[in-house]
């Protein structure tokens, strides 16, 4: 009883406790310190866009040049294709001279306690704080069907997700029968698969043409279902284009948009930190991801609209120039 006394937690304390914003790998995507399944049937370019993905946030770039990324070191677990098809299929994503990728290939790697451990053990020495899985059925012994099984499957893979990594996992969609109503109902395995998530992403394949529908994210309401398409370039490069989304908003048009809203908020002549200005934001209906934010403000305070001062515990206060560029 007295350990259950000291775990309680009252109202007072848990309103005083401040959190951290919330943090993405990939904005609105794939959130950071979560796990994460990208799901749809064989043949869906999983693959192609779980590297596109590992590329992104090992250099920092867009995925889709669309989405903001958290740069990070990355660890590619395969034990789905083998290090053939992984090199070719790299050289025609960029072919980069070099990448902050690392590969474990063909190693019967399981969910197990120790492997998850000397996996922590790596991540932690190497500085990495991306995983990826392809895919989901090759690194447990378990029934798929048995929720008590991938339920110890993703206790220890949360133990990645305690200690500050992003886990990225592919998996098999089921055949979709008459009476399928699709999304994550067509997500193989357990229904516990999907309740350990952070985030589910389905993929649906048309063509090149590939539909991600985010059928949950934790962090906040999911954004609308995107639209992307493998594309050759003239250099015989393969890259993902952003074709659009379901209330279709370019880069542009969005960047334009917070940044209206941003004046706005400035225009009371007032000093904000981060955090209060994403609160601002969210008032005014828009849903920004932090970095989103850090590299608007950036630009704005190189035109000189805002300035940017020291403020308590080492926060980043911003306020109009004065005067303020017209």
């Amino acid at each position: 009883m007295n350990s259950l006394a000291n775990s309680v937690v009252t109202y007072q304390d848990l309103a005083a406790i401040k959190f951290p914003e919330d943090e993405w790998t990939v904005d609105f995507l794939v959130p950071a310190s979560g796990i994460t399944i990208l799901s749809a049937l064989p043949g869906s370019y999983k693959t192609w866009l779980l590297l596109h993905l590992a590329i992104s946030v090992a250099t920092g770039e867009k995925v889709f040049d669309e989405f903001e990324t958290s740069q990070s070191n990355v660890m590619m677990i395969d034990e789905e294709n083998g290090p053939r098809l992984i090199q070719g299929r790299l050289r025609d994503l960029g072919g980069y001279d070099e990448i902050p990728i690392s590969f474990l290939f063909d190693g019967d790697f399981q969910v197990t306690e120790e492997n998850i451990k000397a996996l922590l053990d790596y991540c932690k020495q190497h500085e990495i704080a991306f995983v990826t899985i392809d895919s989901l059925i090759r690194v447990h012994g378990s029934n798929e069907n048995d929720a008590m099984e991938m339920s110890k499957v993703f206790s220890r893979l949360k133990k990645l997700t305690a200690a500050g990594i992003g886990v990225l996992i592919t998996h098999h969609n089921r055949k979709p029968g008459g009476n399928s109503i699709g999304g994550s109902q067509e997500m193989r395995g357990s229904s516990d698969i999907l309740a350990a998530l952070d985030c589910h992403i389905a993929i649906k394949r048309n063509g090149r043409k590939l539909k991600l529908t985010q059928t949950k994210l934790r962090l906040c309401e999911e954004m609308p279902p995107i639209e992307v398409e493998l594309v050759e370039g003239e250099d015989e490069r393969v890259n993902f284009n952003y074709v659009g989304a379901t209330e279709s908003r370019n880069v542009a048009s969005r960047s334009e948009e917070i940044v209206s809203k941003l004046n706005t908020v400035f225009s009371t002549h007032q000093a904000y930190n981060q955090s209060q200005l994403l609160r601002q934001l969210g008032g005014m209906g828009l849903r920004v991801s932090i970095n989103t934010l850090k590299r608007l403000l950036d630009e704005m305070v190189q035109s000189k609209v805002l300035r940017v001062e020291q403020g308590e515990r080492n926060s980043l206060v911003y306020a109009l120039t004065d005067p303020p560029v017209q």
